[in-house]
């Protein structure tokens, strides 16, 4: 999702996401990009017994805001992903509803939804969303009595006890 940030950007933005992934130029990353979309989408699934990869990635921009051709060919074409320009003014649940449809539609229903009610309003100018779903079998099975009960840091600061799956013990 970076790389598509990337695209799209320019300037000091531009330079900071280019070094952060580690990449010269917005062709190089582009390339990368395309070549790791293509594996991707080549994984061989469920039907040969394999795992399931879905994955999806889309770019919904209020239609009062210039969107450059280049941009749309680069998301579309580069990152196999969509884009729309869409009304959120005026329309903001609908587009939060067409969004959820999408990640629905594109994993197959794996994913229903992304976006809750509520999460965006008529100030919201750009989602960018990414759904990946991974279904695959251990190389080594878990054993359930190695589920441990360990605290877990919320993002608000509190800390809970929640079950943990390890594969080793603790010393």
């Amino acid at each position: 999702m970076l790389s598509l940030v990337a695209a799209g950007s320019k300037g000091e933005t531009l330079e900071q996401l280019l070094s952060f992934l580690g990449s010269q130029s917005k062709d190089d990353l582009n390339f990368v990009s395309s070549h790791i979309v293509s594996s991707l989408r080549n994984v061989e699934g469920a039907e040969n017994g394999g795992p399931i990869l879905s994955f999806a990635n889309g770019a919904w921009v209020e239609k009062t805001l210039g969107l450059k051709t280049s941009f749309d060919e680069v998301v579309k074409n580069v990152y196999r992903s969509q884009i729309e320009q869409v009304d959120f003014v005026n329309k903001a649940e609908e587009v939060a509803h067409e969004i959820n449809s999408w990640v629905k539609n594109a994993t197959n229903g794996l994913i229903r939804e992304i976006l809750p009610s509520g999460s965006i309003d008529q100030e919201t100018e750009l989602v960018l969303a990414n759904a990946l779903y991974f279904k695959g079998a251990w190389n080594q099975k878990f054993d359930p009595a190695m589920t441990k009960t360990k605290s877990f840091n919320l993002l608000n600061g509190e800390n809970v006890q929640v079950p943990f799956m390890t594969s080793k013990p603790d010393f």
